[in-house]
């Protein structure tokens, strides 16, 4: 995974969404009652870089929707996840946003799943 964030621009972009996470912490603790961090960071990833709060997916009692994807939509979604090392997360959330929705909102998912490891791991969040 810190493979996924180890390309000199990327960790820019990464540094960014801590500056904007420490920023606006507060402020999504208000109006959204989050106090979780990775919950902080899912919001950051949606608002900051999709410019709004993708919308959560169902799946049947007892699965995440992530978990229902096809193959050729996981194929798809780690194609996205792959374009990161090479051309930045701005342009990876630029390329998926042309897909259905299901798709833009598993990667916001999974975006923000990694970017919350990679900022824990070093200490940029708790």
């Amino acid at each position: 995974m810190a493979e996924l964030f180890s390309a000199e621009s990327v960790q820019g972009e990464v540094a960014d969404i801590a500056r904007a996470i420490e920023a606006r912490r507060e402020t999504i603790a208000l109006e959204h009652g989050v106090h979780e961090e990775r919950e902080v960071v899912h919001h950051i990833v949606g608002e900051e870089l999709f410019g709004k709060q993708p919308i959560a997916q169902t799946a049947p009692a007892g699965t995440h929707y992530l978990d229902n994807l096809s193959d050729d939509e996981k194929e798809t979604l780690n194609h996205y996840i792959g374009l990161i090392p090479d051309r930045g997360i701005a342009r990876a959330i630029d390329a998926v946003r042309n897909e259905q929705p299901l798709l833009i909102d598993a990667f916001h998912d999974v975006l923000a799943d990694k970017l919350y490891t990679e900022l824990k791991t070093h200490g940029l969040v708790e």
